[in-house]
C-alpha cells in the first residue's frame, strides 16, 4: 500500500507530525510504503527557501502582522490553494509519481490544494487532513477532504458545526513519534530539579538570557537548553552557565523530556502532546502567535501547565513557585495521564487501520469500527 503524506516547513511541527504518522503506519505493517513530500518544495523548488525564510521573519519580527492576517482569514474566506497556472498539472504528476492509496495532509494549504485538484480531476483517492494545533480555524476545512484526524473533541464538534459528518472525524490527539509513547518518566525529587527549555522550530523563549541569569543563582537546579537549528543562540549560551547543558539540533527530545521535571517552551501543538505523553508539566511565557494562544488555553483548561500571559509578571518567581509545588505538579501529571487514557491511548493506530480498510487495503476483514472514536 502507498501512503503519501504532504506537509510544509512552516515551523517544524507539521513535518514532525508527518514523521510520526509514517512511524505509526510502519508499526501496523513495516512493508507499507510511506512517502513524505514537502509540497511547497515540490511545486516551487527554486522559491521554497525564500518562502520559508519570509514566513519565519514575519513570525519572529512582526508576530502582530501574522496574528492580524490569521484573524482576518477567520472572517473572510481565503483561497489557501497553492497558486500558479500549472498547479493541477503538477498535482497530476505528483500523484502519478507516488500512486497513493491514501493522501494525508498535515497543513491546510496542502489540504486545500489537493481538494481543489480532486474537484477537477474526479480522482477518488481518500484525502485525510490531520489538524496539528488546538485550532478551530476554518482554514482546516477543505471540501474534498474525506476524513479528519483532530486533537480534541472540541475541534470535532466545531467541524460538525461547519457541516462535516461526525463519522468522518477521529479524535487522536496530535501524533507524536513512537519514542514518546515509551517514555518511563523518573520520579521527581524536591532536592534537585531538572528544567528543560525548548523554543520550538521558529525561535527561542522571549528574554531567555535575563531569565537564565536568575536561574543560574538557584542551587540544585539543572537546566538543559535545546536551541535546535538556531546556531546563534547555541553559541550565545554555550559554556555561559555552570548549571546548564546546551544542546543544538537533536532527534532525542524524548530523552531530555524523560529527565525533566518541567519544560519551559512555546506551546506548539506537537510539543504540547509530546509533553502530555512524557507527563512533563509545561511552563509557558507569554504565548503570542494565534495558534500558540489556542494551545495555551488548552493547557490551562486541562491543568497540565502554567501560562504567564503578561509581560509584567515576575517570571523567575512564578517559575520557582511552580517547579517546587510538588502537589500541583503531581496533579498535572495525573491530568496528563487522564488525557492519554481517555483520548489518545492507541487510538491513532486503530484509526489508521480503519482508513486503510476503507481504501481497500485488507488489514483485517473483521475490523471493528466501534473501537474508533
Amino acid at each position: 500500500m502507498n501512503i503519501l503524506i504532504l506537509t510544509g516547513k512552516f515551523g517544524m511541527g507539521h513535518l514532525s507530525v508527518s514523521k510520526a504518522l509514517e512511524e505509526e503506519f510502519k508499526v501496523i505493517n513495516k512493508n507499507i510504503n510511506v512517502n513524505i513530500v514537502d509540497l511547497i518544495e515540490y511545486v516551487y523548488p527554486n522559491r521554497a527557501e525564500l518562502i520559508y525564510k519570509s514566513f519565519s521573519q514575519v513570525v519572529n519580527i512582526c508576530p502582530e502582522l501574522y496574528n492580524l492576517m490569521y484573524k482576518a482569514s477567520e472572517k473572510v474566506e481565503v483561497d489557501m490553494r497553492l497558486p500558479g497556472n500549472s498547479i493541477n498539472k503538477k498535482m497530476k504528476n505528483l500523484i502519478d509519481l507516488y500512486s497513493p492509496d491514501i493522501i494525508i495532509s498535515t497543513i491546510p494549504m496542502c489540504s486545500r490544494t489537493i481538494s481543489a485538484y480532486k474537484a477537477v480531476s474526479n480522482i477518488d483517492i481518500p484525502l485525510v487532513t490531520c489538524v496539528t494545533d488546538i485550532s478551530m480555524h476554518i482554514e482546516w476545512v477543505a471540501p474534498k477532504t474525506d476524513y479528519y484526524l483532530v486533537p480534541t473533541l472540541e475541534i470535532k464538534y466545531n467541524l460538525i458545526k461547519n457541516g462535516i459528518n461526525g463519522k468522518n472525524i477521529f479524535v487522536v490527539g496530535i501524533p507524536v513519534k513512537q519514542s514518546f509513547k515509551n517514555i518511563r518518566h523518573k520520579e521527581s525529587s524536591s532536592n534537585k530539579k531538572n528544567i528543560l527549555i525548548m523554543g520550538g522550530g521558529l525561535g527561542l523563549i522571549p528574554n531567555l538570557d535575563e531569565m537564565m541569569n536568575e536561574l543560574a543563582k538557584i542551587p540544585n537546579l539543572s537546566i538543559t537548553i535545546i536551541t535546535g537549528k538556531n546556531k546563534r543562540s547555541y553559541l550565545q549560551f554555550l559554556d555561559k552557565y555552570k548549571n546548564a547543558e546546551i544542546i543544538g539540533f537533536t532527534n532525542e527530545v524524548d530523552k531530555y523530556l524523560s529527565k525533566a521535571d518541567i519544560i519551559i517552551t512555546k506551546p506548539g501543538g506537537v510539543t504540547l502532546f509530546e509533553s502530555i505523553f512524557s507527563e512533563t508539566p509545561m511552563f509557558v511565557i507569554k504565548p503570542f502567535l494565534a495558534q500558540e494562544k489556542s494551545n495555551a488555553k488548552y493547557i490551562e483548561a486541562n491543568s497540565i501547565g502554567k501560562i504567564l500571559w503578561r509581560d509584567r509578571e515576575d517570571t523567575t518567581k512564578s517559575l520557582c513557585e511552580f517547579i517546587y509545588d510538588e502537589e500541583n505538579l503531581n496533579a498535572m501529571k495525573e491530568n496528563m495521564r487522564e488525557i492519554k487514557v481517555h483520548t489518545l491511548n492507541s487510538n491513532l493506530t486503530n484509526v489508521l487501520k480503519y482508513l486503510m480498510n476503507e481504501a481497500k487495503y485488507e488489514v483485517n476483514p473483521n475490523y471493528n469500527m466501534s473501537i474508533v472514536i
